[in-house]
């Protein structure tokens, strides 16, 4: 039998895919300015429709939206990030065989700009929020969100975004999803921290989820648990990636 969130989506498949097609119909493109208006617009109602509490923060360059939802006083916090602009499309250089802004649904595939950077990704975590709390009622957990227009430029304002508010961004963990897929839809865990070197490790995961054992990989890292990266996370990308495939079995 389908878990109740599953059959949730599977009912719901159509008005979610839909969301992302809207998104993606927006040309929220940084680098010239165009569409961020319209696409903070979106981001900002589809937010607060969810329940989730929301600021748009103007920076030197594109606006920041933050939202939070969860109980204040939740003994765990999630900080998760997403970027809602895309790179420039230029239709004929890149050998679009459609418009790049007006997403075409191709059996399990979406063709548009931003469809997999990272429009699809950070909706699909925001839906999952939405449907939880539509079976559930009120999270187990607190919320944090960052959603940047800057991404493709270089997300020059998030540092001081991030310096600003630091203490209020605290959380216990930050994942969040905007990283490659290996061929074959292998799934893939990706983790951050603040420092200068990087490792790789390949341990066996009963699924994408599992959390693979602690390795000497780790050890040589500063500030590679979950708690302090998520509290000292000052930069818009981390300095280094320790990358990690789980390989279901």
């Amino acid at each position: 039998m389908d878990h109740p969130i599953e059959a949730l989506v599977a009912k719901r498949a159509d008005s979610l895919v839909a969301t992302l097609l809207d998104s993606v119909r927006i040309p929220s493109v940084s680098l010239t300015g165009e569409g961020i208006a319209e696409a903070v617009a979106f981001l900002r109602a589809k937010l607060l429709a969810w329940g989730f509490d929301v600021e748009v923060h103007e920076t030197s360059s594109q606006p920041i939206v933050y939202a939070e939802i969860g109980p204040k006083d939740a003994a765990f916090t999630w900080l998760t990030y997403g970027h809602y602009d895309v790179y420039p499309a230029d239709a004929k250089q890149e050998g679009w065989k459609t418009n790049p802004f007006e997403p075409v649904v191709d059996g399990d595939r979406i063709w548009g700009r931003g469809a997999g950077d990272n429009k699809g990704q950070h909706l699909a975590l925001l839906h999952a929020i939405a449907l939880y709390r539509e079976l559930h009622g009120e999270l187990p957990i607190r919320i944090k969100v960052i959603l940047e227009g800057d991404e493709e430029t270089g997300s020059r304002p998030l540092p001081e975004f991030v310096e600003k508010h630091r203490d209020r961004l605290a959380a216990d963990l930050v994942v969040y999803s905007d990283g490659p897929m290996y061929p074959n839809d292998q799934p893939a865990l990706l983790w951050a921290c603040a420092a200068t070197s990087a490792s790789s490790s390949t341990p066996r995961a009963r699924s994408a989820t599992s959390t693979p054992a602690p390795t000497a990989a780790w050890r040589p890292i500063p500030r590679s648990n979950s708690s302090t990266c998520s509290r000292r996370w000052s930069t818009a990308k981390a300095r280094c990636w320790c990358r990690a495939r789980a390989t279901p079995t």
